[in-house]
């Protein structure tokens, strides 16, 4: 038994691809009004993606096997090339509590970062925060970092973190970044 295929009348392929056009068009309106709309919202506020919490299990009672995504960053080029002195305070350890810690010291400079930028480069710095998330010094990595850091909510905090401190205290650092297009970003 053999089959015909009869070719579609060029009509009929116009609805189709109109049809698929359509479709398209859709989505392209949808997805950058959604994300928009959630950028808005407080609780994912600096995110593009909202992600599992880690205190979600799963059915077995067991916490789920989630391996951090490490993005190559400027930052990592920047950090090589300068030279930042280490002290011997010790450091938290622990991935989740740095993780928790990290989205408090987000929150709390996105919050108080209100004024606009005037600054033409990245200014990056090294940030100390204690176990409970509260900023307890700060380091500037680049020479834009020194000549900016009034237009940072860094400003009102200790400047060296080996200072602020005591040394049995440990601390989470991490790498924070404010850029010229009002972007924040903190990462370990």
């Amino acid at each position: 038994m053999q089959t015909q295929n009869k070719p579609l009348p060029a009509r009929e392929m116009h609805k189709i691809v109109l049809g698929m056009v359509g479709v398209f068009g859709l989505l392209a309106i949808t997805f950058p009004v959604a994300m928009i709309r959630v950028s808005q919202m407080d609780k994912f506020r600096g995110f593009h993606v909202k992600s599992l919490p880690l205190e979600m299990k799963n059915s077995s009672g067991e916490l789920p096997d989630i391996q951090p995504v490490v993005f190559p960053s400027p930052v990592v080029a920047i950090m090589s090339s300068t030279q930042v002195k280490t002290s011997s305070i010790a450091e938290i350890t622990d991935l989740i509590k740095l993780e928790e810690l990290n989205q408090k010291l987000y929150e709390e400079i996105d919050r108080r970062w209100q004024t606009r930028p005037t600054f033409e480069q990245n200014l990056i710095y090294r940030v100390s925060v204690d176990i409970e998330g509260a900023i307890v010094g700060y380091q500037p990595l680049n020479q834009q970092a020194k000549d900016y850091v009034k237009e940072t909510p860094l400003s009102h905090y200790p400047k060296d973190a080996n200072i602020a401190i005591n040394t049995t205290t440990p601390v989470g650092k991490f790498i924070v970044v404010f850029s010229p297009n009002g972007i924040l970003e903190v990462n370990r």
